[in-house]
């Protein structure tokens, strides 16, 4: 078995830190709409699956991996103890996270998870997502994510630059999503190479926004009231000269 670290977390509005769990000690917790819930695959392929984190719902998982160099010995890929632990901070639960930690870490494999996050409850907006890759020395990665209703200006999906520095951290540029947006269609897709220890963890991060009523804006004076408010302050200049 390969030594698990620590996840580095997602930097968008703010820096989140992420502490790795050992996913013996994991189950379906948390998920009746706290702000933190964990599972292990096992839990999430026997179908049905959902879990509530503040406002939203995460439901709807696929998850699978494939052999990224066919003629190499070395794999490992999605494994039935492979842990998902979703969290939100902040006291309006504006930042919604989702951090995959495998059990041997990703090695020569292409990883492709999907999942739908909607809203539950409230009325805060889908704001902008990003992602975040641990991988250990000497494993070359790389991770792309794209989800629905994202800007239409050409940009649906975020990436790191392909096979970044080896054994870094990375975080993804944010994309915004359209306005409205209260449910999103997720898909990551991770490369790992054979060399190396692999990629512990990866992850995704959501933020929403407040929706706030439009203010009220005073409209115009009525033009009856601006020609009585006109006269009343001519006969009030008139009284001022006289009393001089």
């Amino acid at each position: 078995m390969k030594k698990f670290s620590s996840s580095s977390g997602i930097l968008a509005v703010a820096t989140l830190s992420l502490t790795a769990l050992a996913p013996a000690n994991a189950a379906i917790t948390g998920c009746a709409g706290g702000d933190t819930g964990t599972a292990l695959w096992s839990d999430i392929q026997a179908g049905g699956f959902t879990c509530t984190i503040g406002d939203k719902i995460y439901s709807d998982f696929t998850y699978s991996a494939v052999k990224r160099n066919i003629v190499s010995s070395v794999f490992s890929g999605v494994e039935l103890l492979d842990q998902f632990s979703f969290s939100t901070i902040g006291a309006l639960g504006l930042t919604h996270n989702l951090n995959v930690q495998s059990l041997n870490s990703f090695q020569n494999a292409t990883v492709s998870l999907g999942y739908t996050v909607s809203r539950a409850s409230g009325t805060n907006e889908f704001r902008r997502f990003s992602a975040n890759l641990t991988g250990d020395t000497d494993t070359k990665w790389a991770l792309k994510v794209s989800a629905t209703n994202a800007e239409v200006s050409g940009i649906s999906q975020t990436q790191t630059p392909l096979y970044p520095l080896l054994g870094q951290s990375a975080t993804t540029p944010n994309v915004n999503f359209v306005p409205n947006t209260i449910s999103s269609a997720f898909v990551n897709t991770l490369q790992a190479d054979e060399n190396g220890s692999g990629v512990t963890q990866f992850a995704n991060r959501l933020d929403q926004m407040v929706d706030i009523p439009p203010t009220t804006v005073p409209g115009p004076l009525p033009l009856l009231g601006a020609a009585a408010a006109f006269g009343f302050s001519r006969k009030l200049r008139n009284r001022i000269k006289l009393a001089a």
